[in-house]
């Protein structure tokens, strides 16, 4: 009889260094272990108009210059990705239809979900509301 497998090793903390509370106790090891993947870090406070908001910024390797922005805004939730690179806002803007249908139908609620550049002067704005 073959003892039992060792554990998987517990993946290195996050950066949470922007939160406030790092994550939840009770967060399944595989949950934890796809952040760190894909997240480099995490805030969450007040966003625009003093809103509650949380963001997320990708790491490279996932969407180059990419940052993600969640908030809840007049009953609906509302996703804005920003990107610094041109190839992300393409690939983001190619999937924004289908992502936010996702979403809506995934949270049952309406979901408006944009995409821009991070050039003020000249943002690229698409957006894709769903589940209206």
């Amino acid at each position: 009889m073959t003892p039992p497998a060792d554990p998987p090793p517990e993946p290195a903390p996050l950066p949470w260094s922007w939160s406030p509370a790092g994550p939840r106790a009770g967060t399944p090891p595989a949950v934890l272990a796809q952040l760190h993947d894909t997240v480099q870090g995490l805030l969450v406070g007040d966003g625009r108009n003093g809103r509650l908001e949380g963001r997320l910024e990708l790491k490279g390797e996932v969407l180059p210059g990419v940052s993600v922005s969640i908030a809840q805004v007049e009953g609906r939730l509302e996703v804005d990705f920003t990107c610094s690179v041109e190839r992300s806002r393409l690939f983001l803007t190619q999937a924004l239809p289908e992502l936010a249908r996702t979403l809506a139908e995934r949270l049952q609620t309406a979901v408006l979900v944009r995409v821009q550049t991070d050039d003020e002067e000249d943002p690229c704005l698409v957006e894709e509301l769903a589940g209206t």
